[in-house]
């Protein structure tokens, strides 16, 4: 296990070892949310729709980063961090337009599957100076074809000073 994927796992619940649900019972994951255990450092909302994935901020300093992931859309979306140097034009991807994580270039530091239409989840992780992106990988059927979230647009960059 890398030490970036080691860092990435430092989830408050373990669901398949990808994400956390958010319990609405639980403080909300904010520093100035003083109930509880909530964490510590910078926190970016990501807000994902149909077809755009919105960051409440595009940098921060290295340190300790909580992503607040909530689907505002109607289809399910996921969330990936990669860090890497590439431009997101310049990522692999397969022929229907997904994000191929068979490439070079970049490393995977955080994945959440399935994030449902009105779903909140949260991860934090220990970021260190570089570029990051953060996508939708999600693929759905439409007719007879694939259609890729990230290729409709769905990423944003993400730099750590």
């Amino acid at each position: 296990m890398t030490a970036k994927l080691a860092r990435a796992m430092t989830f408050v619940s373990f669901p398949a070892l990808t994400a956390c649900s958010w319990d609405p019972t639980e403080p909300d994951p904010t520093p100035d949310n003083d109930v509880g255990s909530a964490p510590v450092g910078v926190t970016v909302n990501v807000t994902l729709t149909e077809h755009e994935l919105t960051l409440s901020r595009s940098s921060s300093p290295a340190s300790v980063v909580t992503f607040v992931v909530e689907n505002q859309g109607s289809q399910t979306h996921e969330l990936w961090l990669l860090e890497t140097d590439l431009a997101p034009q310049d990522l692999p991807t397969r022929p229907h337009g997904a994000f191929d994580t068979g490439g070079d270039g970049f490393e995977i530091v955080v994945e959440i599957d399935f994030v449902a239409a009105t779903d909140r989840r949260w991860f934090t992780t220990t970021v260190q100076s570089g570029s990051y992106l953060l996508l939708c990988n999600y693929v759905v059927r439409e007719g007879n074809e694939l259609v890729s979230h990230f290729h409709e647009g769905m990423v944003a960059t993400f730099e750590v000073q």
